[in-house]
């Protein structure tokens, strides 16, 4: 699955992580995001979203930019991630992997986003710019 050429959409808004409490009730201003992914574990709340939605007053860690792997997979398909997380972990790149039913997100330090869609375009996929 490593040579699986797959199409990536980098999104253009800037994204942050939010860590709170488990007992935090989900905030309203999260679930009117254009993407977030909400996960609630026995230990935290994590919030993943557009960075310019999170209230000033939130401890988060920002300036992540997010590729969304284009069309539907399989709950069961083997290394979708993989054929993005290997080359880039190769590079040095660290990932930080949101999954759906239907796709998979990764984000990627602001920093090194240029530097990821080069490693990802030198191993045959390709990255389409959100306009």
């Amino acid at each position: 699955m490593q040579n699986k050429k797959l199409q990536l959409t980098l999104l253009n808004e800037m994204f942050g992580i939010c860590r709170y409490e488990n007992s935090t009730a989900i905030p309203d201003w999260a679930v009117k995001a254009t993407m977030c992914s909400i996960t609630q574990t026995k230990k935290e709340l994590t919030i993943v979203c557009p960075q310019n939605i999170i209230p000033v007053d939130t401890n988060y860690d920002g300036n992540w930019r997010c590729f969304r792997i284009d069309g539907s997979f399989d709950l069961d398909e083997i290394g979708v991630i993989a054929s993005v997380s290997v080359p880039l972990a190769e590079a040095g790149i660290s990932i930080y992997v949101v999954s759906t039913y239907d796709t998979d997100y990764f984000l990627i330090k602001d920093i090194a986003a240029e530097k990821a869609v080069t490693v990802l375009t030198d191993n045959n996929h390709k990255i389409i710019r959100e306009t």
